[in-house]
This record gives C-alpha cells, structure tokens and sequence, in this order.
C-alpha cells in the first residue's frame, strides 16, 4: 500500500529499494461472482493476497518486526503514537484513512510522504473495487 505517511507507510509496497523506481503492475485480482458476498475470512484471504501484490509486504512486516514501515503484526486494535503526540486506536477507520491518505496521521519515527510516494502509479488500484475493505480485514486478521 498497504500505505502507509500513516500507520500504513506500508501499504501500497516501498517499491523494493529505490521510491519512484519501476515495478511490475499488478496483475488484476480475481472478483468473486456476481451478487456474492465475501465472509470476513475471504476478504482478509484476498488482502493477504493484495498486500503481497501491491508489495506492501516491501516495507511492512507481518511477524512484528520494524521495517520501512510500522509492522502490520498487532496493529489492528492497537494505540498508535503520532508524530503530532496525539494517540489514536487503529480501528477499522484509522486503517482505512492510512490507505486512503496515508500523510494524514503519520505514526511517531515514521516520515510524511513515504507511503504516498511509495504508492505511486498503484494508488488507484489499491483504492480500486473493494481493496482496501479486503487489506483492512487482512490487517484486523493479524493479531
């Protein structure tokens, strides 16, 4: 993303190394059909797959250690320390805000503009269809 700026600095992939730098567009992900309704644990499944191939997992770890980006691993329900000083839970909202606009609560030791950058050309397909409803659930998923 991910993305991240915000707790999800991590979102839409750091682009592997250099920000700004070329990389593969993601190839479409499968829709279920028509009128279904995914559960909780088929979204979450799908974000997995998401958050690999928008390579959030470039500067987001799952297993709670520290990258580029804040660690997915426990996030979901967690307190968040922003660089402002102000603390927020990472709700299902929060998460959401740091996809959709990852420079708007940027968490303490983390810098403005990373995610964003990092985003790129994939910002609208991350935001696409119901994608950051699946990495939400995915990231709520990582206890």
């Amino acid at each position: 993303m991910l993305l991240l700026g915000g707790v999800l600095l991590v979102f839409a992939g750091c682009g592997g190394g250099q920000f700004g730098a070329a990389r593969p567009t993601p190839s479409p992900t499968p829709a279920t059909q028509p009128g279904a309704t995914e559960t909780t644990g088929q979204l979450a499944v799908r974000g997995q797959i998401l958050f690999q191939q928008f390579h959030c997992n470039t500067c987001h770890t799952v297993d709670g250690t520290r990258a580029a980006g804040p660690t997915m691993k426990g996030l979901y329900g967690s307190t968040v320390v922003l660089e402002t000083g102000q603390t927020v839970v990472a709700d299902s909202q929060y998460l959401r805000e740091s996809i959709l606009n990852p420079d708007a609560q940027i968490p303490k030791g983390y810098g403005p503009q990373v995610m964003s950058l990092a985003m790129g050309d994939i910002g609208s397909q991350v935001q696409a269809d119901d994608n950051v409803d699946a990495l939400v659930a995915y990231i709520e998923s990582l206890k």
